[in-house]
């Protein structure tokens, strides 16, 4: 399966020679969407090579070739890439008969993702730090039924998560090693002082309605682009954070680990979404924040209970992390 996930990187190179020149350039195929600069869809696929058909005219567009399939739908924020959910910072719009996405997301999604080698300097891989979330005075959520609570399970998948990356020859240090509570800026601080190449915050979660069930992970929100959760653009989405500086790796390595997680757990795949979170505001390596699944549905709740079913949550993000490792190594060998 790695390999039809990193034939999406193949894309001819005249992509970074063509693409980024020809769009700046052709205003023809831009256009000023409620204050926000578009790009046409049909026009980025013939630039990569790729073919468009439409799904449903004027309503839900195809981009395509033998090995990639990206599916937009007007109005929508997400969009599939390779059947993987990926949400984008503003809504496909349309425009003289096209669909249109913002300016923002071709460079902060769609560029990284189809073409990680025009990201300058890849990146090391050698020292992880992982944040079991919560801790102490802080349990997070909890189900009182089967008697789960969050800081203990991210603990239990953290130290099991450790073990694995360690016996793959990483360093690994984790931000909490028992119940303890800390601060959020003090796990960002924790991980910039010992010089993280990757931050791994690990969650659960919860929802009012128990059968909501699900995998998403948290990627910190890039520049002038609101939240997953938000439709307003404010005056404060224009200020970059430390977070932002990898803003390319964050959504290279967070698609990599999202896929292999619902690979091997099963799991809905409820998208890679964007949030100002302060955990992963400050960090100054590419990070996320892994929600691994809804403690207040009564299924993950019990299969949660199972230490095998524990261990393969941590053997899947180490594949992901494996995952991101390989791409780096292609990288550096061109």
């Amino acid at each position: 399966m790695i390999a039809r996930r990193l034939t999406t990187f193949k894309i001819t190179s005249l992509w970074i020679y063509l693409i980024l020149p020809i769009a700046v350039q052709s205003a023809s195929h831009q256009a000023r969407i409620q204050n926000t600069d578009y790009w046409d869809l049909r026009y980025i696929a013939n630039c990569v090579g790729l073919e468009t058909s439409w799904i449903l005219p004027n309503e839900q567009l195809k981009l395509y070739s033998s090995q990639i399939d990206l599916r937009f739908q007007l109005h929508k924020k997400e969009y599939t890439h390779n059947d993987l959910k990926v949400y984008l910072g503003y809504p496909v719009a349309k425009h003289r008969g096209s669909l249109y996405i913002s300016k923002n997301d071709f460079r902060k999604v769609l560029i990284p993702l189809l073409v990680p080698k025009a990201i300058k300097n890849p990146k090391k891989l050698y020292r992880i730090v992982i944040d079991p979330g919560h801790g102490g005075k802080d349990p997070g959520t909890q189900n009182h039924r089967y008697n789960l609570s969050e800081k203990d399970l991210v603990l239990k998948v953290a130290q099991k998560l450790k073990l694995l990356l360690q016996k793959r020859g990483y360093k690994v240090l984790m931000t909490r090693n028992s119940d303890v509570f800390l601060r959020l800026e003090e796990r960002a601080e924790f991980s910039n002082r010992n010089r993280a190449d990757l931050f791994l915050s690990l969650h659960f979660n919860a929802a009012s309605t128990k059968s909501v069930h699900g995998l998403e992970t948290f990627l910190y929100t890039p520049p002038y682009q609101p939240s997953t959760y938000r439709t307003k653009y404010l005056a404060s989405d224009k200020i970059i954070r430390k977070g932002n500086i990898n803003d390319d790796w964050n959504i290279i390595v967070g698609s990599l680990v999202q896929r292999r997680i619902l690979m091997t757990m099963r799991l809905k795949d409820r998208g890679i979404k964007k949030a100002r979170f302060q955990v992963l505001r400050d960090i100054t390596s590419p990070g996320m924040l892994l929600e691994l699944g809804f403690l207040s549905n009564d299924a993950t709740a019990r299969s949660l209970r199972s230490d095998d079913y524990l261990f393969n949550l941590a053997l899947s993000i180490t594949n992901g992390v494996l995952d991101y490792q390989k791409l780096l190594n292609l990288l550096r060998s061109r």
